[in-house]
């Protein structure tokens, strides 16, 4: 049975209780008066919104307030109070807000409307004593650009009045711009959807309820920065009963699926649940929620930066994380179905067969997995190729799954796939099941097209003497360019600091290796490391890159020779300072009576290389862009700390070194194991005449062997750093 389609224009509910159900595109249109800001004598802009300055949802009122004016009253759980302020200058503002309650109850965030970047958030309103008695609350700092912007106040949880709402500036534009103002936290409201089909909007309460199979979500989203994002979903259910995929609504990757929504002590009592690991590029981004199992409701969802990729990580051009959702209606195709909510394809008979133009990223070998229900048990199909007929497998038995619209999963698996359009068919043998979605998973690449996806993938056979890699033969990079051939070879050119360089090597056997490069530069101020990108080793370093005269004048140099593990090893070229060209890398066997006179020191194999961004963990601290490349933490103040997860293979005493800058020469920090809170030492940070002006200091500590939480702790602000390394001394 199709279900009707609606369009709704709105902003916040009308004047009646009543839930509706979506079908169709929700405009953001509503009352455009704007709060524009006052000057100070100091030049610096306060931004003041009284009660009758808020667009708010029916059922908050305006009451007089005991301290002589107005204020909002009637503030429920799920209500959106928007506001839209002109800011003329421009910088860092402290968001205040006046408010009373008769208990401790209340709370709320301040998000950006078109953004969803949290602007500052209170956890827990403290109790003022009665509705008559009033205190201003901090809600905390933001970077607020110049221009018009739609802000509001999102309640968490209701119980309280507000009387007022202020932006006050703490610091200009100037300032402002060394922070580092891409958001990583970002919180989106449920309702705050492009498109919906299904689903309905509770007035009351300001969340989506009533929640069936096949109903969808979607939202237009900017992802402030690439990075790794937790995506946490509230959500409230009285019987625990639900489960959803996440999505792009564009390729239909899918980003995860939560499969148990817990039961809750009602439809409004809220809990969150996760998915995690989803790496997302920065930009537009088309979300979408589907429905897998209804019985659920949703207020709202946050998108949080956990970590950032490493410089290998290009998330449009990532081929092991293959995961497409196929729509069931997406069908080019079709006998003997009907389609049943707005994604359910059902009354599948006997013969009926659903036709679709499959779209492979990759060359591989492939899992095809089936959302598939059926009340009794009944139904098989076969999957096929409808141009050449070849058959991928068959589904000869559905389970029973208690009713149309409970789900499970039957997969056909180990199904060889060439990158392109694929001809797909679903070939019904015996109907009475409904389908809900495919979805495409990569099992692995062909050997013929790894290299296809990446660049390429570089096996060198190192068992026949020296072995040369091109330099453009890397599977990543961040920063470099591939320039045209000189003399028939192409080359790496642009390398900037920060820049890296990854290949993929081959060792046949466990051993000691000659690493040598082909490098060129006119300037004599170029260096360079080679570091194992999954455990950060240091297998050598190159601290001047010589002058050879023009950028396409070669000159072999040595890193030394390197110790280097059976199997494949992960190299990373990294640009310690940049201004030099890669054109080759070649490693040749040593043997026991090998001369190595003329190879350079050997760097140990047991100094390890840490970026500062590279963390597992932190509290407090934020990335920058730094002056020599790549991100540095910043903004640190007392009690912030990073954590980096360090598995050493012996234990001892180690070599710390830290790239560091401070303006003001105060830093102070101690290194810690995050675990057991055992303090390893304590370094001071020296006045280095800027926030981006580098230096390396450097101290002793003694460390266990194996995996371990190496925590640095700021124990004075005022400090910045780019990297650490730890190196063997004993």
């Amino acid at each position: 049975m199709l279900k009707r389609l609606l369009t709704i224009a709105l902003l916040f509910p009308v004047a009646t209780a009543a839930p509706w159900r979506l079908r169709g595109l929700v405009s953001s249109g509503y009352d455009t008066r704007q709060i524009e800001s006052e000057l100070s004598s100091s030049a610096s802009e306060t931004i003041k919104i009284n009660a009758g300055d808020f667009i708010v949802p029916n059922g908050v009122v305006i009451d007089e307030s005991s301290e002589g004016t107005q204020n909002l009253a009637k503030i429920v759980t799920g209500d959106r109070l928007k506001f839209t302020v002109d800011v003329k200058m421009g910088g860092r503002f402290r968001l205040q807000a006046r408010i009373s309650n008769a208990d401790n109850v209340g709370s709320f965030s301040v998000i950006n409307s078109e953004t969803f970047e949290i602007y500052g958030e209170v956890n827990a309103l403290p109790p003022t004593g009665s509705w008559e008695q009033w205190a201003t609350v901090r809600v905390g700092d933001a970077n607020i650009p110049a221009g018009v912007h739609t802000l509001e106040i999102l309640i968490i949880n209701g119980g309280f009045n507000l009387g007022w709402f202020s932006l006050n500036q703490v610091s200009d534009g100037t300032v402002a711009a060394s922070i580092d103002t891409s958001p990583g936290k970002l919180l989106v409201p449920a309702t705050a959807f492009a498109w919906a089909e299904g689903l309905t909007v509770d007035p009351i309460n300001g969340n989506l309820g009533e929640s069936s199979s096949g109903d969808y979500v979607k939202y237009e989203i900017n992802i402030p920065a690439l990075g790794v994002y937790a995506i946490r979903v509230q959500v409230a259910s009285l019987y625990g009963h639900g489960s959803f995929v996440v999505k792009n609504s564009e390729t239909q990757q899918i980003y995860g699926r939560v499969n148990n929504i817990p039961q809750t002590d009602g439809w409004h009592s809220w809990t969150t649940v996760s998915v995690e690991n989803v790496t997302l590029e920065a930009g537009f981004l088309p979300f979408e929620i589907l429905v897998v199992e209804g019985g659920w409701n949703m207020m709202n969802f946050i998108i949080e930066r956990t970590s950032i990729p490493s410089a290998s990580v290009n998330s449009t051009n990532t081929t092991d994380d293959v995961h497409i959702l196929i729509p069931s209606t997406s069908m080019n195709s079709s006998a003997g179905v009907e389609t049943e909510a707005p994604q359910i394809i059902g009354n599948i008979s006997n013969t009926a067969f659903m036709k679709y133009n499959l779209e492979v990223p990759v060359t591989g070998n492939y899992r095809l997995d089936l959302e598939v229900a059926s009340m009794n048990g009944s139904g098989s199909f076969l999957v096929t190729n409808s141009d050449t007929q070849e058959i991928y497998g068959s589904i000869d038995s559905i389970p029973a799954t208690g009713g149309w619209e409970n789900w499970t999963t039957v997969s056909v698996d180990d199904i060889d796939l060439e990158s392109g359009i694929v001809p797909l068919e679903i070939v019904v043998m015996e109907g009475s099941f409904n389908l809900l979605f495919m979805s495409l998973e990569l099992n692995e690449l062909a050997n013929n097209s790894a290299g296809d996806q990446s660049g390429n993938t570089t096996s060198a056979n190192l068992t026949s003497g020296n072995s040369m890699i091109l330099a453009t033969d890397n599977v990543g990079s961040d920063g470099i360019v591939n320039e045209s051939p000189v003399n028939g070879t192409k080359t790496i050119g642009s390398i900037d600091t920060g820049d890296t360089i990854d290949y993929n090597i081959t060792v046949p056997s466990a051993g000691r290796y000659r690493l040598d490069l082909g490098v060129a530069s006119p300037l004599s101020e170029g260096s360079l490391m080679v570091i194992d990108r999954d455990t950060q080793e240091v297998y050598g370093q190159l601290d001047s890159v010589p002058n050879t005269g023009d950028w396409h004048t070669w000159e072999k140099v040595s890193i030394g020779s390197v110790d280097l593990p059976e199997g494949m090893v992960p190299l990373r070229v990294v640009a310690v300072v940049g201004g030099w060209n890669l054109n080759w890398l070649s490693l040749e066997p040593l043997t026991a009576d090998s001369n190595q006179t003329s190879v350079a020191a050997s760097i140990p194999t047991s100094k390890f290389f840490f970026p500062a961004s590279a963390y597992d963990g932190m509290k407090g601290i934020e990335l920058e862009p730094s002056s020599e490349g790549g991100e540095n933490v910043g903004h640190i103040d007392v009690g912030d700390w990073v954590t980096y997860q360090v598995d050493l293979p012996s234990g001892g005493n180690y070599k710390v070194e830290m790239r560091v800058a401070s303006h003001m020469g105060l830093g102070a920090l101690e290194l810690v194991n995050g675990r057991t809170q055992s303090v390893y030492g304590t370094i001071s940070v020296p006045l280095t005449g800027w926030w981006q002006i580098y230096t390396t200091i450097s101290t002793e500590i003694k460390l266990p062997a194996g995996s371990s939480p190496l925590q640095i702790r700021a124990l004075e602000a005022g400090w910045n750093f780019l990297w650490f390394s730890l190196e063997k001394t004993e």
